[in-house]
């Protein structure tokens, strides 16, 4: 009986490291086997079109692809596509990423290969995907606490100015004041002093004396 020798690309899996950003993605993959290749596929741009063409080449060569890439700003996008392909995708933390001390260069080629080696090693760990509607609420309270952030720290950036008031009975042409002006007894004396009918009158006794004269 003849001996069936199979492919090993048929019973092998192929681990794809994903290093996203918003406008590019690189590639690296990883074979299956400790000490298989780990290599650098390259830079696509970040839309699923381009990475649906990457997807469909390496699913030609009849292994299984098993991606990862980590959370971040872009959501969970890729995700939701590639398992809708029912091509297995794992997301995972940053904070997570197993790091070697005194490795501090940082690139996304880098990132991308590190990436395809752990997973394939199984030392990543998987974060939990939320539903769209819990993804999008709280997409919008983050956007809320940027917005309050961000108000305060122009609050605190703008020199305060004290809000501007008129008298009621000013009408609309009256000359505006500072509301400190008119909170301080001084000013505020000051104020009705000036507006007094007798500002530019003579005292009544001195009046009296000066018609006593005549």
């Amino acid at each position: 009986m003849p001996k069936i020798i199979m492919s090993p690309t048929l019973a092998t899996d192929l681990f794809v490291g994903l290093d996203v950003h918003k406008q590019t993605i690189d590639v690296a993959t990883a074979d299956d086997g400790r000490s298989a290749e780990v290599r650098h596929y390259g830079k696509i741009t970040g839309d699923l079109d381009a990475l649906d063409k990457v997807m469909r080449k390496l699913q030609s060569t009849g292994r299984t692809l098993r991606v990862v890439y980590e959370a971040g700003p872009c959501g969970y996008a890729i995700y939701r596509h590639l398992t809708a392909q029912h091509i297995e995708c794992t997301v995972i933390a940053p904070s997570m990423t197993p790091k070697k001390s005194g490795d501090r260069v940082k690139t996304d080629r880098r990132d991308a290969l590190s990436l395809a080696r752990l997973h394939r090693a199984g030392e990543l760990t998987a974060v939990s995907v939320p539903r769209e509607d819990d993804e999008a609420m709280r997409d919008l309270s983050r956007a809320r606490e940027d917005a309050k952030r961000a108000e305060t720290e122009c609050a605190a950036a703008t020199p305060s100015t004290a809000p501007q008031t008129r008298h009621p009975l000013h009408g609309s042409h009256a000359v505006e004041r500072p509301t400190s002006a008119l909170s301080s007894p001084t000013s505020s004396c000051r104020t009705q002093l000036n507006q007094s009918p007798f500002k530019n009158t003579s005292p009544p006794s001195m009046k009296l004396l000066s018609a006593s004269h005549d």
